[in-house]
C-alpha cells in the first residue's frame, strides 16, 4: 500500500482542483479574521474552517477519484497485483490527507492575519490540541463519506454533483437542528398589569426524546460537529466517537461494495 499512497501523493501536488481548494480555504480564513478577528482571540476563530471544510473536501474527492476512473488509473492498479481493498484504503489516506491540508491553509490564513493584526491566542495547548483532535477526526469521516461515493461512482461528473448537493443536503437540517437545540427553556415576557417581566416556559424548548435525538444527530452529523468546533463549544469530548463510527461504518461499506464492484 506504501507505493499506491506515495504515487497518490505524487499525483495530489500536481492536482489542480487541490491547490484550488486550499486557496479558497485560505482566501476564507483571511476574509473571517478581518471581519470578526479584531475583537476576538484567535482560537475563537482559528477552527472556522470546520463549517466550511465539507464542500471543497466534496468537490476535490469527488473529482481526484472520478479522474483516477476516466483515465484507468484504478483499473491498472489491480492489473498490476494490487487488491481492490489495498486500493480502497490508500485512496481513502491521501483523500483525508488533501482535506486535512485545505483545513490547514485557512489556519494558516487567520495565523498570518492574526499576526499582522496583533492578534493571540488566550486559551491554554490542551484547548487548542482537543479542538485539533476533534476536528481532525470530523474530516476523516468527511473524507471517508466522499471517498465511499468516489470510489463506486464511475463517472466525475455524477460523483462530484453527488458529492457536492450531499455536502449541502448535511449543512441544511444542521441549521434548523442547531437552532432547535439553542431554544431557552424559558424566555422574560411582560408581566399582565406591571411593567416587570416574568419567566414564561418556551413551547419551543425541545424536552424528552426529542431533544435526546436532536443532540444525537448533532454529535452525529459532520457539519453539526462542524458548528460545534468553530464555535468552540465546551462539550466536543465526545464528537470523535461519533466521527470514528461514520469512519467505520462507511469504510466497512465502502470496501464491502467495491471489492464487487465490476471494474471493466
Amino acid at each position: 500500500m506504501n507505493k499506491l499512497i506515495s504515487a497518490g501523493f505524487t499525483r495530489l501536488w500536481r492536482d489542480k482542483p487541490f491547490w484550488i481548494c486550499c486557496a479558497f480555504m485560505f482566501l476564507y480564513g483571511a476574509v473571517i479574521y478581518l471581519r470578526v478577528g479584531a475583537n476576538v482571540p484567535l482560537e475563537a476563530i482559528a477552527f472556522a474552517f470546520a463549517v466550511l471544510i465539507g464542500l471543497p473536501s466534496a468537490a476535490f474527492c469527488s473529482l481526484f477519484m472520478g479522474t483516477e476512473y476516466s483515465d484507468g488509473t484504478i483499473r491498472n492498479k489491480i492489473i498490476v497485483g494490487h487488491s481492490k481493498s489495498t486500493v480502497y484504503f490508500s485512496s481513502l489516506i491521501v483523500n483525508f490527507f488533501a482535506c486535512l491540508c485545505m483545513a490547514v491553509s485557512c489556519v494558516v490564513a487567520i495565523l498570518i492575519v492574526g499576526v499582522l493584526k496583533h492578534g493571540s491566542f488566550q486559551a491554554g495547548f490542551e484547548h487548542m490540541l482537543l479542538y485539533a483532535f476533534v476536528a481532525g477526526m470530523m474530516i476523516f469521516a468527511y473524507a471517508s463519506i466522499y471517498t465511499l461515493l468516489g470510489m463506486l461512482i464511475t463517472n466525475k461528473a455524477t460523483a462530484a454533483v453527488v458529492c457536492v448537493l450531499l455536502s449541502f443536503v448535511l449543512f441544511a437540517p444542521s441549521i434548523t437542528i442547531h437552532s432547535r437545540l439553542s431554544e431557552p427553556e424559558f424566555y422574560e415576557a411582560p408581566a399582565s398589569n406591571s411593567a416587570q417581566t416574568q419567566q414564561r416556559p418556551n413551547s419551543k424548548y425541545l424536552t424528552g426524546a426529542k431533544r435526546t435525538v436532536y443532540s444525537f444527530l448533532y454529535d452525529l452529523i459532520p457539519t453539526c460537529q462542524g458548528m460545534q468546533i468553530a464555535q468552540a463549544s465546551k462539550d466536543v469530548a465526545q464528537l470523535p466517537l461519533f466521527s470514528a463510527g461514520i469512519i467505520i461504518v462507511s469504510s466497512g461499506v465502502g470496501v464491502f461494495l467495491f471489492r464487487r464492484k465490476d471494474l471493466k
